[in-house]
């Protein structure tokens, strides 16, 4: 008897472990048996799951940062509670979804701002399906930005977010400037010196339009046989009795020794109010029209009846503010040239003290109107 309780004590140890992993074994026959596998299979099943396993000190398998990303997104924008609208979702909404909303400051293709169909969408998706609302990503504008900076140098081999001000094609604007133009919907290629925003965006009228005019004016038309005869008065010069010197001539003769002639005649009249009558009266005026020709250069100008200052050459002050500022002092049918690009002024318009200048692209043979304010809309 003594040696029994003397075996016990030497081995207890032994006992207990044995005991232990006999109710183990029994606890997965159950478990085996409940999910209709036999004993013997679980217990095979488990000594070989148990014999396969690796030692802690072999470590563990690297993070899934699928995972992570689209924790790190639910952070930035986390998902909303709502009720499910039977009409609406479906039983596939899930915590893996968010409520459809527009991003920020979004604007659809007629210029009004979006607005998200509110059904759940999955969280990574960048456009709804149902109303294509385009989603907040998480993404800032600065970075989406710089992101789209990097694709347009990648484009044209030139490096815009490090270098801005870089003039890689020497037209006179920065490759900043020329990206900025392209983002708005404009052509512009940074290696091209063709290529570009317009110029005359830099373009302005500087004061008034100077002129130079007739030293006469067309005072009277009278009928003769065959013809007419044509009055002007000279108001640089006095007769004898102090008014201003009178020339009567014929077509084709020259009026007095300016050197200028009548070579065509229009008559016309008009129908205008009489002064004093509240417009209940009218009558008909003469408002002739002469075409003088100067024969030293075959200069033409145009002069109505009456019309005081009849101009005979204007001159314009142009400013470029781009680079070197340049000042150019022009006329109708001068050329200017704004880096490689040249230009043809076409005619004026406006009034002496806000003169409009239209000038013709030399390679595009567009025409557009420079005034004191910059090119005109």
């Amino acid at each position: 008897m003594a040696s029994k309780e003397n075996f016990f004590k030497a081995h207890w140890d032994w006992l207990a472990m044995g005991g232990g992993i006999a109710v183990l074994i029994a606890s997965l026959a159950v478990l085996a048996g409940r999910l209709g596998v036999s004993p013997e299979d679980g217990t095979m099943r488990c000594e070989m799951r148990l014999k396969n396993a690796k030692p802690a000190h072999e470590g563990v398998a690297p993070a899934d940062m699928t995972i992570f990303n689209s924790v790190l997104r639910t952070a930035k924008a986390p998902p909303s509670m709502m009720e499910i609208d039977s009409q609406k979702a479906s039983f596939l909404a899930s915590g893996t979804r968010i409520v459809c909303k527009a991003e920020k400051d979004a604007v659809g293709a007629d210029g009004k701002p979006v607005k998200g169909c509110g059904r759940p969408v999955p969280i990574d998706v960048k456009e709804c399906p149902y109303c294509l609302a385009v989603q907040d990503t998480g993404i800032t504008k600065e970075e989406e930005g710089v992101k789209k900076m990097r694709e347009w140098s990648a484009r044209y081999g030139v490096d815009v977010v490090k270098n801005p001000d870089a003039d890689s094609d020497k037209d006179g604007f920065t490759d900043g400037e020329e990206y900025e133009f392209a983002s708005k919907g404009g052509i512009s290629d940074p290696t091209d010196p063709n290529s570009h925003p317009d110029y005359l965006e830099s373009l302005f009228v500087v004061g008034e339009m100077q002129q130079t005019v007739l030293p006469f004016y067309l005072a009277q038309v009278s009928p003769i046989p065959g013809g007419f005869r044509f009055g002007f008065r000279d108001f640089t010069k006095k007769n004898a009795y102090g008014q201003p010197m009178v020339y009567s001539v014929l077509k084709g003769e020259e009026i007095g020794k300016t050197g200028f002639s009548v070579v065509k005649h229009t008559k016309k009249t008009e129908e205008r109010v009489v002064p004093g009558t509240k417009g209940k009266m009218k009558r008909k005026v003469e408002v002739s029209i002469v075409e003088l020709v100067r024969k030293a250069d075959g200069k033409k100008v145009v002069a109505h009846l009456n019309e005081r200052k009849v101009p005979i050459e204007c001159q314009v002050e142009l400013v470029f503010r781009r680079g070197t500022e340049k000042k150019f002092t022009v006329k109708t049918g001068d050329k200017i040239k704004l880096f490689s690009r040249e230009y043809q002024i076409v005619s004026f318009g406006g009034d002496v003290k806000s003169p409009e200048v239209k000038v013709a692209d030399g390679l595009t043979k567009i025409e557009s109107v420079i005034t004191n304010s910059g090119k005109k809309q």
